[in-house]
């Protein structure tokens, strides 16, 4: 548990340039159905946030988020390796120096959305926007459907960027096929094999936008 309560409708709070997190009234409920949906299977991407205000610069400012994240997951005790991380500012509210505020979210993405297997396709996604990192369990589901494919098979590598609202500039769905590439690599496929090309996708779950297709086209000749 958290050292302190506070009455507040939040499941955890933070007071100003604070790190550590303030349980909740609903904190113990909201707790157990995440520890529920991780025994399920189920990925997480934990954000914590930061006020410009909070510290002398900017960097500092985002140190205190990032501890944010690792205190509150301290105490849902989720294994970091189902957890992606991500940092964001967020703007000054009215009297938010003497309050409790939110400054952690937690979002459970089911593993099947991140990666969606059919046949001879596969498709990763990404769970952030804008970022290069797969999830381990993407990364390890694609080596596994790598080292099934016939040996000397063409394999066709498209990246795709958020195209909602200009979300994603589209030079990053090219980098992700790029790191797609480079894991296939590292499990015996050779360079000449892949073929990288990019695009866009506007689907209403930004997750599905954020992907690499990966599919067999046929038999090296």
């Amino acid at each position: 548990m958290p050292p302190e309560r506070v009455e507040t409708d939040l499941y955890l709070g933070f007071r100003w340039k604070s790190a550590t997190p303030l349980a909740g009234l609903a904190f113990e409920s909201w707790r157990d159905s995440i520890r529920q949906l991780a025994e399920a299977g189920a990925l997480f991407v934990a954000r914590g946030y930061y006020f410009a205000d909070e510290a002398e610069d900017e960097a500092l400012a985002r140190e205190l988020a990032a501890q944010r994240i690792g205190q509150s997951l301290e105490y849902l005790q989720l294994p970091s390796r189902s957890v992606a991380r991500e940092v964001l500012p967020q703007q000054v509210m009215a009297d938010v120096r003497s309050i409790v505020f939110e400054a952690f979210q937690l979002e459970a993405i089911d593993s099947n959305d991140l990666v969606v297997q059919r046949g001879d396709t596969m498709e990763v996604c990404f769970p952030l926007k804008d970022t290069l990192r797969l999830a381990a369990f993407s990364k390890n589901r694609l080596e596994q459907w790598a080292q099934q494919t016939p040996p000397d098979s063409r394999i066709q590598v498209v990246g795709i960027a958020d195209a909602t609202g200009i979300a994603e500039a589209a030079d990053i769905a090219y980098e992700r096929a790029e790191i797609v590439k480079n894991i296939l690599i590292k499990v015996g496929k050779a360079p000449g094999q892949i073929s990288l090309s990019a695009g866009q996708r506007s689907q209403s779950n930004p997750l599905r936008n954020r992907c690499v297709i990966i599919y067999i086209e046929d038999e090296m000749r």
